[in-house]
């Protein structure tokens, strides 16, 4: 018994433990931690898409988690981080609002009242965000207009043919709360009131911009304790756009109720253990959409 016992901790000890991703460049990504702001301590992770290295991808499943998928996807890439995205309904099992991952329509129900942030991942990993109050999407290839501004929330045929058209592309979708647009901060400002939710929380955002040089930046930041999502997201708004200067196209509300799943690696592959070290994150298989960033 001891010999085999001895074996075994033999082969445990002579083979590496085979890491979940890859190394990516640094030049790249920037992961700083406990950055103060007006009493408030933020966590983020500043990426540079203008290179296009730097690329995006979603996963969304009903009833089953995406741990699965996500792992098996993360076996050929090299992953900078993961955060829930999209809202769940039901028992916290199901995608809400309208959902479609690489052309397959996982939730067909596009909501009309609120969720003005419609994100689009392409199957190139490019990130972009219409807001579906101003009803002026406009689409290239696969037949679409490019002149042409669809208004999914007032015309079915216009979200019938966008969901034609995310088919042919294999494109990416989901619905969230827009936070900001065109460098303007347009959540109301009794946003929390109105919604009764002014608990302190961990929130997390996704910021888009681009800096004074003009070079595009998407940043996953995490508020770590706020009184609520007007306030938190007045706060990263200006952060953003004093302390790291950029010119924000659009930030939009990343999952942290249902499914407060997060995690980054170091440009060498391992785990950050720093960032969000208390910020009461829970397990990958509790997630049933995930936003994640790879380097290619």
């Amino acid at each position: 018994m001891k010999s085999i016992l001895f074996i075994l901790s033999f082969l445990f000890l002579s083979f590496p433990v085979v890491q979940e991703t890859n190394s990516y460049n640094k030049n790249y990504v920037d992961i700083l931690v406990d950055q103060a702001y007006l009493g408030e301590n933020f966590d983020y992770i500043i990426m540079k898409r203008d290179s296009q290295k730097v690329k995006a991808a979603y996963f969304a499943e009903n009833i089953n988690s995406i741990k699965t998928k996500y792992q098996e996807f993360a076996k050929t890439k090299n992953i900078i981080c993961y955060a829930a995205a999209g809202y769940l309904g039901g028992n916290y099992d199901v995608v809400k609002n309208l959902t479609i991952v690489s052309g397959k329509t996982i939730e067909s129900n596009l909501n009309k009242t609120e969720f003005d942030a419609l994100v689009i991942i392409y199957a190139t990993g490019g990130v972009v965000v219409s807001n579906l109050k101003n009803g002026d999407l406009k689409l290239q290839g696969s037949g679409a207009d490019p002149n042409q501004a669809l208004n999914l929330r007032k015309n079915d045929w216009d979200l019938t043919f966008f969901k034609e058209w995310c088919a042919k592309e294999k494109a990416t979708v989901f619905q969230t709360h827009l936070l900001a647009y065109n460098n303007n901060l347009i959540i109301a400002n009794d946003a929390d009131e109105k919604a009764g939710k002014t608990k302190s929380a961990v929130r997390r955002f996704l910021v888009v911009g681009k800096n004074s040089l003009g070079k595009l930046k998407h940043i996953v930041i995490n508020c770590r304790k706020e009184s609520g999502l007007r306030h938190a997201s007045e706060k990263c708004f200006n952060f953003c756009k004093t302390s790291l200067g950029i010119n924000v196209t659009f930030m939009i509300n990343l999952d942290t109720g249902a499914q407060n799943v997060f995690g980054a690696y170091n440009a060498d592959g391992t785990v950050n253990n720093s960032i969000l070290k208390d910020g009461g994150v829970t397990t990958l298989d509790k997630a049933h959409n995930l936003l994640v960033y790879y380097y290619e």
